[in-house]
């Protein structure tokens, strides 16, 4: 009961430290986001760049197209990434709750335990005493079965004894 008690304890302090790293991933997660956004803005503001350049900014258009289907991808990959993190972090949760009521369980179990093994030793002390008794008992019913023999053989043979 000890070991078991023991393990979940270390799991639910690694389950903290999964906690721990979601929380980090999530805060590398968002400064992604606001470079993507950014990133897409100035590719929005070079295809209207290359607009006005007309003929001239053509090249600089298809660049600029390049940079926002990139910054597309970015986006999604981040967001797909935070959607994962807050995933984990809905898991981790539930696995925290679920260590909580297993230690709580096992602190129960180990006090039930505790105290079996505690009437035990007293039934075990009892029984001990008990069983002395019924020695000290059974050497006194033979003694008294001597006696009685003894008594019953002179009151039988009185002559024997004279």
């Amino acid at each position: 009961m000890d070991a078991i008690h023991n393990q979940t304890n270390v799991a639910d302090r690694s389950t903290g430290g999964l906690k721990d790293a979601a929380a980090s991933m999530n805060g590398v997660v968002q400064p992604i986001q606001g470079v993507g956004q950014q990133i897409n803005l100035l590719g929005l503001n070079a295809r209207i760049e290359a607009a006005r350049a007309g003929e001239a900014g053509r090249g600089f258009a298809v660049v600029a197209g390049k940079v926002k289907n990139m910054t597309n991808q970015l986006t999604q990959a981040t967001s797909r990434i935070a959607q994962d993190i807050h995933g984990m972090q809905g898991i981790v949760k539930e696995v925290v709750v679920t260590l909580l009521s297993f230690v709580q369980v096992l602190g129960s179990v180990r006090e039930t335990v505790i105290g079996v093994a505690s009437a035990v030793e007293e039934q075990s002390a009892v029984t001990q005493e008990i069983s002395s008794s019924m020695q000290t008992a059974a050497q006194g019913v033979g003694a008294i079965n001597t006696n009685h023999t003894k008594v019953q053989f002179t009151i039988l043979y009185p002559a024997h004894f004279a």
